[in-house]
């Protein structure tokens, strides 16, 4: 038999976990509201080099590169036009089937919550 009080406390702790997971993304959506607005302010400023100084904290202005997220179909396409453009024999199949089948996997047991 199951032990109930753990499947309440699970419930409990889920319902407290959803509601900080609804404030974090309030708090985190206000702060990056703040963040484009600085950030704008320092490009029309001219400040992209400069540092800012508080009591507890400097901010600096930077460029962060974000890549593109590599999904099977840009594989295949890039693969393809790797081939085609360098006259090679056409693997492309075999290439994409190995590095999919050769990552890594990881299970791990888990417990879904799900509302009636």
């Amino acid at each position: 038999m199951i032990n109930k009080e753990y499947v309440k406390e699970y419930i409990k702790i889920n319902n407290e976990l959803l509601e900080i997971k609804e404030k974090l993304k309030k708090i985190n959506n206000l702060k990056n509201n703040i963040e484009t607005k600085l950030i704008s302010n320092i490009k029309d400023k001219n400040l992209e080099n400069h540092q800012i100084e508080t009591n507890n904290f400097y901010i600096d202005y930077f460029v962060k590169k974000n890549y593109q997220s590599i999904s099977k179909k840009y594989l295949e396409d890039k693969i393809e036009e790797f081939i085609n453009k360098n006259k090679l024999p056409d693997f492309k199949e075999e290439l994409i089937t190995y590095i999919y089948s050769s990552r890594k996997v990881d299970e791990f047991s888990s417990l879904k919550l799900k509302k009636k």
